[in-house]
């Protein structure tokens, strides 16, 4: 079949669905009203389980009477990436397993005329489950049409956790900010609950939601009320980053781990120079490790890198490619040896959504589909390891591994909620 834009082979049986790209009316899709207590579906397939795909794979068409000149767009390619790295595990890990999977393949814009055509599609009622789609909107749609029959939604890409509400049906696999905070909250009470451990506050409107929320959940990891949380942890705002300032706040010497769950780049830039100077300036009688936000490996070029170095800046992350792992360069090598270009962190993910499927549905599929969040599975780029945070609603995968700044490079030193310290 021809599908102009895919450059990799689908699997024998497959099914891909592009609808077509011209422009419609806008349809609205109605969706019944969904009971929650609607059972999981079961397949009652022996080992053969219809798994689809919807992704923005329709490359554009610009004006032209040439139909071969036509463009991917940034999201379409992204898609595309996930599902080379998708296919990619399908045809490494086939003889793996005992397991077999039907892959039917829709594309969709961002649109509810061609999502309607996903659904009129008569295979599409049959999926025993399904990953995609990438945009928030229709995912939810999506959702709440799959869970009229306890089917499970699978969210591939990093999506707000509201999608997840009242829908028991949706997996998360990659952690919110609050999640990755929650998991920085944990690690902390375990991994400093010894330690001179500082929680700064950049006294920043945009920050008090996440200060409040690792206070919270730092003192339950810790098992004390929130009433005496200002025991439990010691609370320092800063808005005046001097030397003299930082004085006061720091009057003894030693080591200190600074907790900044701060998005401000500018005061995070500030806070990063100012204890840096004020090291040099005490002759590093103070010693400090800062964790930050994973929003900050966004602003390497911003952020002085011997800042990051002798702050020992530690930052958590869900889909960094360590080079440093043994399994992500012998999964880079055999990707290029292949087929003579690197896969991109996007390949990664869809491998490893792909190898957790066919562990998972080989291992113990009924319970699987039951209750998804009781399976664990550490993949290349990632680990997924979920929690169900309410009973009526989605799952979201918890597992953070945090790096840190040393020797110019990024090294993992610990992961939560499995734990390895240096």
């Amino acid at each position: 079949m021809a599908n102009p834009g895919l450059t990799a082979d689908l699997r024998v049986g497959s099914v891909l669905r592009i609808p077509g790209t011209s422009v419609k009316p806008v349809e609205t899709i109605a969706i019944d009203t969904v009971d929650s207590a609607i059972s999981a579906h079961i397949p009652d397939s022996a080992g053969v389980y219809r798994i689809g795909l919807l992704l923005p794979l329709n490359p554009k068409f610009p004006d032209s009477s040439n139909r071969h000149d036509f463009r991917i767009d940034p999201v379409s390619r992204i898609a595309l990436n996930y599902y080379r790295g998708f296919n990619y595990a399908l045809d490494s890990l086939d003889a793996k397993y005992n397991t077999r999977f039907q892959i039917h393949v829709y594309s969709a814009s961002n649109d509810s005329s061609s999502l309607n055509k996903v659904f009129r599609d008569a295979y599409f009622d049959s999926l025993d489950l399904l990953v995609g789609p990438f945009y928030t909107s229709q995912f939810e749609t999506t959702a709440d049409k799959l869970l009229q029959k306890g089917v499970l939604n699978i969210c591939p890409i990093n999506k707000p956790s509201k999608i997840l509400f009242k829908r028991p049906n949706t997996i998360k696999t990659t952690p919110s900010e609050s999640m990755q905070i929650s998991a920085m909250a944990e690690f902390a009470a375990v991994e400093f609950s010894d330690s001179n451990l500082i929680l700064v506050n950049s006294n920043k409107f945009q920050d008090t939601q996440n200060i409040e929320f690792f206070k919270d959940r730092y003192a339950q990891s810790m098992g004390v009320p929130d009433t005496f949380i200002e025991d439990a942890i010691t609370e320092i705002k800063l808005w005046d980053i001097t030397n003299e300032a930082l004085k006061m706040r720091f009057p003894d010497t030693g080591d200190y781990v600074l907790i900044v769950p701060s998005k401000d780049q500018v005061f995070v830039t500030k806070l990063l120079a100012g204890l840096y100077e004020f090291t040099i300036r005490t002759k590093e009688s103070y010693r400090f490790v800062v964790y930050g936000l994973s929003e900050w490996s966004k602003w390497e070029e911003g952020l002085d890198v011997k800042q990051l170095h002798r702050l020992n800046v530690t930052i958590p992350m869900t889909n960094h490619i360590d080079f440093a792992d043994y399994k992500v360069s012998q999964f880079y090598t055999k990707f290029y040896s292949d087929f003579g270009y690197e896969p991109t962190d996007f390949t990664v993910q869809g491998f490893d959504h792909c190898s957790y499927l066919f562990q998972v549905l080989s291992e113990s599929p009924q319970q699987w589909f039951e209750s998804p969040e009781e399976f664990q599975y550490n993949g290349v780029g990632a680990n997924y390891n979920y929690r169900r945070v309410l009973e009526d609603s989605g799952i979201e995968n918890q597992a953070v591994r945090f790096y840190e700044y040393d020797q110019f490079q990024l090294k993992l030193i610990g992961e939560w909620p499995s734990i390895k310290t240096k």
